[in-house]
């Protein structure tokens, strides 16, 4: 007898299954409604339903329900625990321009690696300030913020996020920043650069080593899972496709059933591109499999291409 798997829902799924019964509900009711008010209203109300069963998200269970606000915890640290200030991060850390949709990811590591130093990130419309180690993306405040961003940047690819390290007020609180890169005018102070001591500098080289393991780790993980999934992946013949050879009677013009069939083809695979964009913005594949597949489907598109100006056949 099988074992009864219990089937752990992510955040997103369960803001996927809110926004699905609000626009069901919607549609009962031949009310016209916004697609981006109701991603809004979802997230409002994603909070009341963060720690329950994905199966008490019903028609009835989310039109009693009430927004709830989420708030980051501020933890409080033993005196064992090393307070390293963001003046003494490597610099390293807030080099590098990141779309909304992977901060969360980078910054989920910066709170692994210094989970002493604040941390803030700040657009136009939203912002997040905690303290503190974030385990895991899914479920955590992180992952409800960017649903925010995806709303407020209206999935806009182009949208990043630079850092810096920053410091506030007379005391010059220190913490680390992430901003909306098209508004620098609203980043913090930077702290000016300055000599740490060698003890500190061995905490912090302990820290940096920490987390490249654990980087390490993550990414022998993925070619393990991918090994295994070729293991479990049934064997079948496959055969390499190839372009029929064009002969003189066959160059010139193209017929008209030519040209409509493959500007078919280059519609599909612009299609098909789309969707790669919006999957890997929902972090439903790898960036290194979007990539592999993009560069694919740019390739095929040039070679339709050619082979319409040509006259070619595709066959």
């Amino acid at each position: 007898m099988s074992k009864k798997v219990k089937k752990n829902h992510t955040g997103v799924q369960k803001y996927n299954r809110i926004l699905q019964v609000l626009i069901q509900n919607a549609r009962e009711n031949d009310f016209k409604y916004d697609l981006k008010d109701f991603q809004q209203k979802a997230s409002s109300l994603y909070g009341g339903f963060r720690d329950k069963s994905i199966k008490t998200i019903t028609a009835e269970s989310v039109a009693e329900a009430k927004p709830v606000l989420l708030k980051p915890t501020q933890r409080k640290y033993k005196e064992s625990v090393t307070k390293i200030k963001a003046i003494d991060v490597p610099n390293y850390w807030f080099d590098g321009e990141y779309a909304w949709y992977d901060i969360g990811e980078y910054v989920i590591e910066f709170s692994q690696t210094y989970p002493t130093i604040p941390i803030v990130i700040k657009s136009a419309k939203n912002r997040l300030s905690f303290v503190g180690t974030i385990k895991e993306y899914d479920s955590s405040i992180m992952q409800e913020f960017t649903e925010k961003l995806r709303i407020e940047f209206e999935n806009d690819s182009g949208a990043t996020f630079v850092g810096t390290k920053g410091q506030k007020g007379k005391a010059k609180r220190q913490f680390a920043f992430w901003g909306d890169s098209r508004n620098e005018d609203d980043f913090p102070d930077v702290i000016e650069q300055r000599q740490i001591s060698a003890e500190m500098q061995k905490i912090v080289d302990e820290r940096e080593e920490f987390i490249d393991t654990k980087r390490k780790l993550k990414e022998l993980a993925k070619k393990k899972s991918k090994k295994a999934e070729k293991k479990l992946l049934p064997k079948i013949e496959s055969v390499k496709p190839t372009l029929k050879k064009i002969t003189k009677k066959e160059v010139g013009k193209p017929t008209e059933n030519n040209v409509a069939e493959i500007r078919k083809l280059i519609d599909d695979l612009q299609k098909r591109e789309d969707k790669l964009i919006d999957m890997v913005k929902n972090k439903l594949i790898s960036k290194s499999e979007f990539k592999k597949q993009q560069t694919q489907i740019s390739k095929d598109i040039s070679e339709l291409t050619r082979k319409l100006e040509k006259g070619g056949l595709i066959k």
